[in-house]
């Protein structure tokens, strides 16, 4: 059999179903890891071997949250306390109280279950929170803190009642506030307390009032001494005191504004406040002693201990003449550097102040004589040297040496920069500014370079960036721009290298010169005309320019390349073209064998006249007419129009009216009706002749032979390209014109528009012969 391994505990377990066994083990403990081993216990009671071992960890507690609980603001003679429910997985829930008998804080009472638990307690205030302990003992997280007013059992508690009696004495840095104990209307049961406000205005409002203390006897006298705050309380500025009462109930009472105040404040030191030596180095904190904290005539012998006084304690300029009675500082007062110069407000201290030896170079710190406001050696108002860091008086801030007279200023340096001198004077070394004003002549020891009266002399030099020598003036870098004295020219050069050895650029090649003799010259180009300037422009007024020339608008009179241009024509150099102003309307025109042909614009429109009976008219009507050899086609701009008779006219007459005259013109054909006039061969039509717009009426050309109600259709131009009359040619005969349809036409079709059919036909090709055509397709 098997050993036992030492460091198990058996559990023996039993099941029905020899299959499967459900163990339980207890008293494991939380957040720890146990080991397990099995053993089986066979029918004959022997034992087999150990399992292998198996590791199972405990799960961590989790840390209960605060409960609910409910505990009321006031109670009597005990605190009431109950909980709603009882937390789960939790071993007991600990009742905290702080106050009376249970001090900074016991467990004073614990649940188990949910309910309400009452513990007594003598009157008084106590705080109560509640904690959920596991089974474990973890502490869970407190509930908020509840603040009880208990009041003695059998004790009634009134209603608050208005307090009086209350007045201020004025303390050093502070007032005292006195109660008299007393009430306006009577006291009350269940007193607790007099809330006593402190405010710097006699009204009790917000922002200008804190709560300062409270007064705790009741129907005695009470006295609190409230500090100053330097908002609510200061120095000698008035002060308000508010007042209330309030219960054991915690019920607060009317506060009773301004029950009293001083106009004065707080009260500052005086010199009855100090005993004798009572003002020692220990005493006083660094910086303590300030003007309005010493009181006129405070500071005297007997009040200051032997080296009292050192430079920490005494704030810059706390010590005037009105605050140290006549004599009062004698040396062994001061310690060892105490007073510097920032201590002292300027003029305050005079030899009234000082006993007799009193300032040694102990008393002094080495080095350090300072002032905030000025330094002066000489009288004010005789030859003097002033410092100072800002305007004092009569003295500027800055460095200022006066003369003998007073007012004239030798030196004057001021703040803010620059340095001015009256006088002559001589300088050794470099002198140099930002910038200055000179007053009189300069001249350099070597008189190289001089000023006098205003006039500047220099053999060379460097001026903003200009190199100036005795020929030339030129600005400094690569490229440059020159004024050469001796030519005389100027001239913009490119290319100039630095001289390191002077810093100045030299060389280069000029660009584009001006001088008297050639004008205005640019640089050298080469084109179709050869090489030379790019341009030109001489004194005597010739240009020559080498590259196109772009203008917006200008005027040329005379010849260009070959041309001649006037004010109202260029032509050519053989005088076979021209664009010019011709008989009031601008032209293009040139000559073919001497015939002259125009392209332009004429008064009835656009006109083309080519050579013998050859043009082409855009007319500003919408027609367009194509002449050859005699022949004509007009194209008008018009389609075809069908309009409905409505009533009036009649056989032989030519007037009739329509629906509407809108879409009509004068000039459209009447090509088909009821009352036609002839055929509807174009070269023998009815046109329009007129138009009535008010009435809707047309007159025609001819008179109508029948008529009777029904459509009436009006034929015009076309200018339509696509399908139609496409190319127009001459024949040999010089009576006729061909026009080449780009799709078969059908005789019915070239009856239709009046086109004899001729011999070409196979060619789609249709002559007219003499008179204007006109056509729609």
């Amino acid at each position: 059999m098997a050993d036992k391994p030492n460091d198990l505990a058996i559990v023996p377990q039993t099941s029905t179903d020899k299959n499967y066994f459900n163990v339980k083990v207890v008293g494991l403990k939380i957040d720890q890891s146990y080991s397990f081993q099995f053993q089986w216990i066979l029918d004959d009671g022997t034992l087999s071997d150990w399992s292998p071992g198996y590791q199972i960890a405990t799960p961590t507690e989790v840390v209960p949250t605060a409960p609910s609980v409910v505990v009321p603001a006031t109670s009597t003679g005990s605190i009431p306390v109950t909980l709603s429910t009882f937390p789960t997985n939790a071993k007991r829930v600990d009742i905290y109280v702080i106050g009376g008998e249970f001090g900074a804080g016991k467990v004073a009472d614990y649940f188990l279950s949910a309910g309400t638990k009452n513990i007594a307690v003598a009157g008084g205030v106590y705080q109560v929170s509640l904690i959920t302990v596991t089974p474990s003992n973890i502490n869970g997280n407190p509930t908020n803190t509840f603040t009880i007013t208990v009041a003695t059992a059998g004790e009634v508690i009134q209603a608050p009642t208005n307090p009086n009696g209350f007045s201020i004495d004025r303390v050093l840095s502070g007032i005292q506030v006195n109660w008299a104990g007393t009430y306006a209307n009577g006291t009350f049961t269940g007193f607790e307390a007099i809330k006593i406000y402190v405010g710097n205005s006699a009204s009790f409002t917000n922002g200008t009032y804190r709560e300062a203390g409270v007064m705790t006897g009741n129907n005695v006298k009470n006295t609190i001494t409230i500090p100053v705050d330097g908002t609510y309380l200061r120095y000698d500025l008035p002060v308000y005191v508010h007042a209330a009462a309030i219960n054991k109930s915690g019920t607060l009472g009317t506060v009773q504004v301004n029950v009293a105040n001083s106009s004065l404040g707080a009260r500052s030191a005086i010199g009855s406040d100090l005993a004798d030596l009572i003002i020692t180095n220990a005493k006083l904190v660094d910086d303590a002693v300030s003007s309005a904290k010493i009181a006129t005539g405070s500071i005297t012998t007997t009040k200051i201990e032997d080296n009292a006084i050192t430079t920490p304690k005494i704030i810059a300029n706390a010590i005037t003449s009105d605050k140290i009675v006549s004599l009062a500082i004698i040396s062994d007062k001061i310690a060892a550097n105490a007073i510097t110069a920032g201590k002292i407000l300027a003029g305050e201290i005079d030899v009234t102040k000082l006993a007799a030896g009193t300032i040694s170079v102990n008393n002094l710190e080495a080095g350090n004589i300072n002032a905030t406001s000025f330094i002066r050696a000489g009288a004010a108002g005789g030859a003097r040297v002033e410092i100072a860091s800002s305007t004092v008086g009569s003295v500027l801030p800055g460095l200022t040496v006066y003369a003998s007279d007073g007012t004239t200023q030798l030196l004057r340096a001021p703040l803010t920069g620059g340095l001015s001198i009256t006088g002559g004077g001589t300088f050794s070394g470099a002198l140099s500014a930002a910038t200055g004003t000179f007053g009189g002549n300069i001249t350099a020891s070597s008189g190289l370079f001089s000023v006098t009266n205003g006039i500047l002399t220099a053999q060379a030099g460097t001026i903003g960036g200009w190199a100036i020598n005795s020929t030339q003036l030129r600005s400094n870098g690569a490229n440059q721009i020159s004024l050469n004295q001796a030519t005389p020219k100027i001239a913009l050069i490119t290319g100039a290298t630095l001289n390191g050895a002077t810093g100045l650029y030299e060389g280069g090649t000029e660009k584009i010169t001006i001088d008297p003799i050639s004008g205005i010259v640019g640089p050298i180009v080469t084109d179709a005309m050869g090489t030379g300037p790019g341009f030109s422009f001489s004194p005597n007024g010739a240009a020559v320019i080498r590259g196109t020339i772009y203008a917006s608008a200008g005027v040329f009179s005379g010849t260009v390349s070959g041309a001649t241009i006037t004010t109202s024509r260029l032509t050519s150099p053989q005088g076979t073209f021209s664009i010019d102003t011709y008989d009031n309307y601008d032209q293009i025109r040139w000559s073919v064998g001497g015939a002259v042909s125009t392209l332009g614009y004429v008064a009835s429109g656009m006109n083309w006249n080519g050579p013998g009976y050859n043009s082409f008219q855009m007319t500003t009507a919408g027609n367009t007419v194509i002449n050859s050899w005699g022949n004509r086609i007009s194209l008008s701009a018009g389609t075809q129009q069908s309009v409905s008779y409505v009533s009036g006219g009649a056989v032989g007459q030519n007037t009739f009216i329509v629906n509407s005259v809108a879409s009509l013109s004068v000039g459209k054909y009447l090509v088909s009706g009821a009352g036609q006039v002839g055929s509807p061969s174009l070269g023998s039509s009815n046109v329009i002749t007129a138009i009535n717009a008010g009435t809707n009426q047309i007159t025609m050309s001819n008179n109508f032979t029948s008529q009777a109600s029904g459509v009436y259709v009006f034929k015009g131009p076309t200018t339509k390209d696509s399908g139609g009359l496409a190319n127009l040619y001459s024949s040999n005969s010089p009576f006729s014109l061909g026009l080449r349809n780009s799709v078969a036409m059908s005789s019915a079709d070239a009856t239709s528009y009046g086109i004899s059919n001729g011999a070409t036909v196979n060619q789609n090709s249709y002559e007219f012969y003499n008179g204007d055509v006109v056509f729609s397709y």
